[in-house]
């Protein structure tokens, strides 16, 4: 009786075990991933993150955009220190996470990163804190069709002049030169990124990034780039409804072959041909400011993804990072954005663009202008400023006088 007891007791302690081993095999683990893509491009991820899940049943991965609140919401994540598992580090992956992220000089995907890439995502010690999926080349969204029905080659923009020349031509043709959204003040910012670049960094006889990076900077300079808001503004060409317009309309009307010309990421050219595949869509470099200069692209990261090093779930999220790095994931994700790949041996469809890629290979690439130039926290500054300037609360050398006070108290903070 008593063998038969601990037979019986046995078996139960043994189906006990296996009972909770079960339990802990089936246990899942949750990844968050957060984003600041458009929705075509956290489509791609939200893809992705199936897939992955498809292969590994215990893990799910929680994929969400923030949009225009990503930097707020990031700065309080990381002040609180309650950090996703991961994240997109949208250019600031060395300056303003990488104390915050796992370095991935480890991963199998590491050597495959293209050379162009490897200044922008490496520290002085060359240490990687993200997965570059794609390489940003910015330039000038077009519809070609609009610029081109009055009159006027978009390839032959060089000077701001030329443009302006331009969306007169295409204000008489009764189009729109320019979209902008105020519902999403990011649109003005953009544009002053580009206009920065092009009045103060990209002119061998205008050159302030020395006096930009060391902080001597004669702010009395950045009235030029506020200018050229106003200066549009006053003449007509920007869309009406400016301070209350979203990005969907803007695009909508450049899909209707309506509006000439968006000053942002390709992105956004993938978010118009979203409205209307057959669209005639492009990009140009940014005009060129001064005789010494040239038309440039504007890059940098734009889809790159870094670990938490905090994270209580480091083997799937590696494992995540992983699956991304393969080559048909790494082409849905710089698809949907609409640029080529970060990583050697993969190459994209990019459609309608593909075109414009092999046209300005030769084009200088200069770095975003807030990321490389100013003080971590100063986006959101230049979007407020941005709108003030276009809705009239600032005065040009207001504007300028925001910017300025902004950058020595951030630049402070950050020593």
């Amino acid at each position: 009786m008593n063998r038969q007891f601990r037979f019986c007791s046995l078996a139960v302690a043994l189906l006990i075990m296996v009972l909770a081993g079960v339990g802990a095999s089936a246990q899942t683990v949750e990844l968050e991933l957060v984003l600041n893509s458009p929705d075509p491009v956290t489509a791609a991820y939200r893809e992705v993150a199936r897939d992955f899940e498809a292969l590994h049943p215990n893990i799910r991965v929680s994929v969400s955009s923030q949009g225009r609140d990503f930097e707020s919401l990031m700065r309080t994540r990381m002040a609180s220190m309650d950090l996703p598992d991961m994240w997109t580090t949208h250019g600031w992956s060395v300056e303003r996470y990488s104390e915050y992220l796992r370095p991935l000089n480890d991963q199998p995907w590491i050597d495959s990163i293209i050379d162009s890439m490897l200044p922008t995502v490496s520290n002085d010690q060359g240490e990687i804190f993200v997965l570059p999926v794609d390489a940003d080349q910015a330039g000038v969204v077009v519809n070609k069709t609009v610029v081109e029905n009055a009159g006027v080659d978009p390839y032959e923009l060089h000077t701001w002049d030329d443009f302006m020349a331009a969306f007169q031509a295409i204000k008489d043709n009764g189009d729109i030169p320019v979209g902008m959204y105020g519902r999403d003040p990011r649109s003005f910012a953009r544009f002053m990124l580009f206009a920065g670049t092009s009045l103060l960094t990209a002119s061998p006889s205008n050159d302030h990034r020395e006096a930009l990076m060391d902080g001597t900077f004669d702010w009395n300079e950045f009235d030029k780039v506020n200018q050229l808001l106003v200066d549009m503004r006053d003449a007509g060409f920007i869309n009406r409804d400016v301070l209350t317009a979203s990005a969907d309309t803007v695009h909508q009307s450049m899909a209707l072959d309506q509006l000439a010309f968006i000053f942002t990421n390709n992105a956004e050219a993938i978010s118009v041909l979203e409205y209307n595949p057959d669209a005639n869509i492009g990009f140009v470099p940014v005009f060129a400011s001064y005789d010494d200069a040239e038309r440039v692209l504007i890059g940098g990261e734009r889809n790159a993804i870094g670990i938490a090093k905090t994270t209580p779930h480091m083997e799937e999220a590696l494992l995540f990072l992983e699956f991304l790095a393969q080559p048909e994931n790494i082409i849905r994700v710089s698809e949907a954005q609409g640029l080529p790949p970060a990583l050697e041996g993969i190459e994209n469809d990019l459609g309608v663009l593909t075109d414009d890629y092999q046209r300005w290979q030769s084009v200088p690439i200069e770095p975003y202008f807030d990321r490389f130039y100013l003080p971590s926290g100063m986006w959101s500054v230049l979007q407020s400023v941005g709108a003030g300037v276009m809705s009239g609360e600032y005065t040009v050398r207001e504007g300028s006088q925001v910017l300025e006070e902004n950058y020595h108290r951030l630049r402070a903070a950050a020593e």
